[in-house]
């Protein structure tokens, strides 16, 4: 017989939920070992309005997400539930962020009042002579992630960028964090209950566009506009995953002097097309830029490149949101011998 912890049947249906909010276990598993687990796993739903990640009956371990009681990996509730494990996850990284040194700053600069998005400068970004830019990719990702899914079912080492802001750190580069998927937000902080989740029904009030950051690449210019054209380090480098490596472009394009001064750009996998760029942004790319592409040969093997486009190299591994961790120490690689040039 199939364990729970493998089922594709939801671990909800072997409960009812009483009139308190309770939950009673009504479909016996066939095992003592199994109804433990479905007794941890139940925990992690929490009650009325959840604040941190301990709420969900989960933490941290070595950098794996973990149940706290019976220190299991992730268990699958619902969309819902799963989606606020992400928020929660979100808040943790940025708190070790800003538990090593990194300032968060909102953004629009001068807007009082939310909606506003968060990004993050390490400690010596205002006085670093080379600087790092890492741009994240689409979706549910938010600052500090590169694959949130990975954060959540794999490890912090390949699903965030802590490692890069350790590896750059060590190196002696300054960095900045944009968020450029973060681009609305709730009119009122939304109400959460054990109902809500259970029934994957949060109730959540309406969205408000951020001001000058109301899209990725909105966002991604406003950050070049106000923090990095005017930064005085005289090496800028840029590493972009997926999406990413759009928006790279696209500032390439259409703002060709905001990159007087990057040296160096290191693609993840990156979405953008090589073929109607403009001729400076062409030249950019087949100068100062690498693309670590998914790829079954061994890490930096050449890959077919198109005229006007970055270098591809395999990044060592076939899944698209692992190639950032896959190619970290080959990422940093180019970078040093980009800046010795």
């Amino acid at each position: 017989m199939t364990s729970v912890r493998n089922t594709r049947k939801s671990i909800l249906s072997y409960y009812t939920q009483l009139p308190d909010s309770r939950f009673e276990l009504t479909t016996e598993p066939s095992s003592l070992e199994d109804r433990l687990y479905l007794e941890a796993v139940i925990k992690t739903v929490p009650g009325v309005d959840p604040k941190e990640l301990a709420d969900l009956h989960y933490r941290f371990v070595d950098g794996k997400i973990q149940n706290i009681t019976s220190g299991s990996s992730f268990h699958w509730v619902n969309q819902t539930h799963y989606d606020l494990l992400g928020d929660f996850v979100t808040s943790h990284i940025q708190t070790l962020m800003k538990e090593d040194g990194y300032e968060q700053i909102w953004l629009p600069l001068d807007a009082q009042h939310s909606p506003r998005c968060n990004i993050f400068t390490s400690p010596n970004f205002h006085t670093c002579n080379k600087l790092i830019v890492l741009i994240q990719g689409s979706g549910a990702v938010r600052a500090g992630q590169w694959a949130r899914a990975l954060c959540i079912n794999d490890s912090l080492e390949t699903g965030s960028i802590l490692p890069y802001l350790n590896k750059a750190q060590e190196l002696g580069y300054g960095v900045i964090v944009p968020n450029p998927n973060f681009n609305e937000d709730y009119e009122e902080v939304p109400i959460i209950t054990r109902d809500a989740i259970i029934n994957d029904a949060i109730e959540y009030p309406k969205k408000v566009k951020i001001s000058e950051n109301s899209t990725p690449f909105k966002h991604v210019h406003y950050v070049w506009e106000n923090l990095i054209n005017t930064h005085a380090a005289e090496k800028i480098s840029i590493i972009a995953h997926s999406a990413g490596g759009y928006n790279t472009v696209t500032l390439a394009n259409l703002y060709p002097e905001y990159l007087a001064k990057v040296i160096s750009i290191a693609f993840t996998d990156s979405v953008h097309s090589p073929l109607g760029n403009e001729s400076h942004t062409q030249a950019i790319l087949e100068e100062k830029a690498k693309n670590w592409v998914t790829s079954n040969d061994i890490l930096d093997t050449p890959v077919y490149t198109r005229k006007g486009d970055a270098q591809r190299v395999s990044a060592g591994h076939v899944r698209h949101e692992y190639t950032s961790a896959s190619a970290i120490e080959s990422v940093f690689a180019f970078l040093e011998e980009r800046n010795t040039l």
